[in-house]
């Protein structure tokens, strides 16, 4: 069986679909072929694939150079082989616009390699194409029986759709008359969008079936995966991206049918089960990393933080030493005004005439002493602020929070209206306040089950972001930095309240 996934704008998820997918089969026993003919060779990358060292790729085949058996490797998982590509890829449209049939360059080739004797070599052939209509993506449509859309759920995406499809009816009245749409599938999902779903609605009603029925959801696991070399069930095997595509490959042995060999298609839960040891180092390797991380960003905080205290200390120093002259000014000023006070009284400089000299009969009068302030006159000290009193907002009943489980609120401040949550552990209760614009996306879903708590790392189950008490970083997730704020609790008979 061979597909191609297409979709002439970037950034839908054709390359991701393409690898996890491809590895989702595999992992039900399928052998699978996934051919990268894109110049940019993000499939190559996405399974650890050195493209700037490679001997050959699929470039060598399309010029005539080499054979496919000459150039496919193998990856990390069983089962999945790959037909690389690098940036020679870019040029051979060029090279090959006078060439016979060129076109049909691809399908020759796979013909020939997948037929050993008289064994199949491969059971799926997974095309991933550029986001182009050049003669690339026409090479691969050429070759493939089926064609599978990705389709981002929003409004440009959908589009684009009437002319994909018209595209694919051209090629299959000219150059293949056997190509056939398999299906839809919608990616980057995203359920609190209200768009998101309009557009599924809108694709439903005009394709019907072609739609699968599951979808890949929004998940930061997906996009970090092929910067580390790894389909998605090496790099998280239990996040929401492996058991979306688990479930995607389930669908997919289903429609396909007499197509496939006979193989059982597992439940989700069973192709994305692994023992516990390799769960347990899964999320050890995970942890690790995200520590790792956040002891960098700690240390890089740790040496901001010295440059400013730094600069801070010359400049406390600069204000010491500037405060310190003007107390000298102030006390040689003080000097001066009590010897002038001592010397008699000062004369008015408006007044032009002389002063007046007592004679020598009339002996000169002393000022008459001025009576002493009362204490009770002397304005009374300054009263000292006094401690905000202790305020406290019922948040929630212990008796909703069960173990591990996270209630949202929201509660009122100097600020305005605030949002955080409340989570209860080991006999405690712990309380949060959201101070993370990312953060404000998962508090607004309906379900209040929007962490995973393990041990003392809570993990966003929409982002994937982790929170490490240690530092208060946000580790994996759309922002690093200070995501959230700790809040003082009380709880009192069988009630928990925000104290502040």
């Amino acid at each position: 069986m061979r597909i191609a996934i297409i979709n002439q704008k970037g950034g839908v998820g054709k390359t991701t679909t393409a690898v996890n997918l491809g590895a989702a089969l595999a992992r039900c026993g399928l052998r699978v072929l996934l051919v990268d003919i894109d110049p940019q060779a993000n499939l190559s990358l996405h399974v650890n694939v050195d493209i700037y060292n490679i001997e050959h790729s699929i470039y060598d085949v399309l010029i005539g150079e080499k054979k496919i058996a000459d150039v496919v490797l193998e990856t990390s998982v069983k089962n999945l082989h790959v037909l690389p590509s690098n940036i020679d890829l870019s040029g051979v449209e060029v090279e090959l616009a006078s060439a016979m049939a060129r076109e049909h360059i691809l399908k020759e080739a796979l013909d020939e390699y997948l037929i050993d004797g008289d064994k199949q070599r491969h059971d799926v052939v997974i095309m991933d194409c550029p986001p182009s209509l050049g003669l690339l993506a026409i090479n691969a449509l050429t070759s493939a029986q089926h064609v599978l859309i990705a389709l981002q759920a929003e409004f440009f995406a959908l589009q684009g759709m009437s002319k994909l499809v018209d595209v694919v009816k051209l090629v299959q009245k000219r150059l293949n008359p056997n190509l056939k749409l398999f299906g839809i599938l919608g990616c980057m999902y995203d359920k609190r969008m209200n768009l998101t779903e309009e557009v599924m609605e809108e694709v439903r009603s005009y394709f019907g079936e072609q739609l699968f029925e599951n979808v890949i959801h929004k998940n930061v696991r997906l996009s970090e995966a092929p910067s580390h070399g790894k389909t998605i069930f090496e790099y998280d095997p239990v996040c929401r991206g492996s058991e979306d595509y688990t479930a995607v490959g389930a669908e997919f042995i289903r429609r396909a049918g007499d197509l496939l060999p006979p193989v059982e298609a597992p439940a989700p839960e069973a192709v994305n089960e692994v023992s516990e040891e390799e769960r347990k180092a899964a999320i050890r390797k995970n942890r690790l990393a995200t520590l790792a991380k956040a002891r960098a960003a700690k240390k890089a905080k740790a040496e901001l933080l010295a440059n400013v205290e730094e600069e801070e200390a010359i400049q406390v120093s600069e204000i010491r030493e500037k405060s310190e002259e003007q107390a000298i000014r102030d006390g040689e000023e003080e000097e001066i005004e009590d010897a002038v006070e001592s010397s008699g009284p000062e004369q008015i400089e408006s007044d032009p005439s002389p002063p007046s000299v007592p004679s020598s009969s009339s002996p000169p009068t002393a000022p008459s002493p001025q009576p002493p302030t009362p204490a009770s006159s002397a304005p009374p000290p300054a009263p000292s602020a006094a401690s905000t009193p202790t305020e406290k907002t019922r948040i929630a009943a212990s008796a909703q929070l069960a173990e591990n489980a996270t209630i949202k609120f929201t509660f009122e401040s100097s600020e305005g209206k605030q949002e955080g949550f409340v989570f209860f552990r080991s006999g405690q209760y712990y309380a949060y306040q959201n101070t993370c614009a990312h953060l404000s996306l998962s508090l607004d879903m309906e379900d209040d089950d929007f962490f995973t708590v393990d041990g003392d790392m809570l993990q966003c189950k929409t982002h994937g972001a982790v929170y490490i008490p240690e530092t208060g970083e946000c580790v994996g997730g759309p922002c690093v930095g200070d995501w959230l704020r700790k809040l003082n609790l009380e709880v009192r008979l069988g009630e928990v309240f925000l104290v502040r």
